[in-house]
């Protein structure tokens, strides 16, 4: 996580720049995502990543790309476990390599995401903007806006933004866990229940998680 000085120094451009481009972001509509046909061994690594198992999951998406080094998906779920596991080095190196071998609105969010956990928030927020902006949004890039939109107390917005997250691609596990934060209590032990019922073991779990107000307003 971005350091507080790193935060206050960034703070007066990501003021500009989360407020340049409020208009595009109000106005796009999250759109169901397009789930391409995929391997059963990133399936696995998929499933691996959905469930906690992070170590494994790093370990089948290395497999896949060692046999295709051109997979965007192996990439950008690499990228995301192996920052799970903390290991932000690794994950420099492997979307270095993705940016230069599989370019693709997935691999831009996971490369915002390692910027975002290197400090560089600005260029994190730009390659999250351009991929919601594009014909190609994800949930993800949603997320990455959403954890910005927290950390300047923007919490109208960062409701609005894991709320499009979760209508993107309901399935992805971080996208329906930052939506249950936005529950009341009421509704949120029953998702929180099924959450569990999946034997998730990621140790940022739903439990744990910090919550937005529950009086911010649900939209923007």
């Amino acid at each position: 996580m971005p350091s507080p000085r790193v935060l206050t120094c960034t703070a007066i451009f990501l003021g500009v720049t989360l407020a340049t481009s409020n208009l595009r972001l109000v106005s796009a509509q999250p759109q169901a995502a397009v789930v391409p046909p995929t391997s059963s061994t990133l399936a696995q690594a998929m499933a691996l990543y959905q469930s906690g198992k992070f170590a494994s999951a790093a370990e089948k998406y290395r497999s896949v790309l060692a046999n295709d080094a051109k997979s965007s998906d192996a990439y950008a779920g690499l990228v995301e476990t192996l920052l799970k596991l903390k290991d932000i080095e690794g994950a420099r190196a492997t979307i270095d390599k993705a940016i230069h071998n599989a370019d693709s609105p997935k691999v831009r969010v996971a490369l915002g995401e390692v910027e975002y956990r290197e400090g560089s928030l600005g260029s994190a927020e730009r390659e999250w903007i351009d991929v919601v902006n594009s014909d190609h949004p994800q949930a993800r890039a949603y997320l990455g806006i959403a954890r910005l939109s927290t950390a300047f107390s923007l919490h109208k917005r960062a409701r609005t933004m894991i709320e499009r997250a979760y209508n993107t691609d309901p399935a992805d596990a971080d996208a329906r866990k930052a939506w249950m934060s936005t529950l009341p209590r009421s509704q949120r032990l029953k998702f929180l229940e099924a959450y569990l019922a999946q034997n998730n073991a990621d140790p940022d779990s739903p439990q744990t998680v910090s919550r937005l107000p529950e009086s911010a307003p649900a939209s923007a």
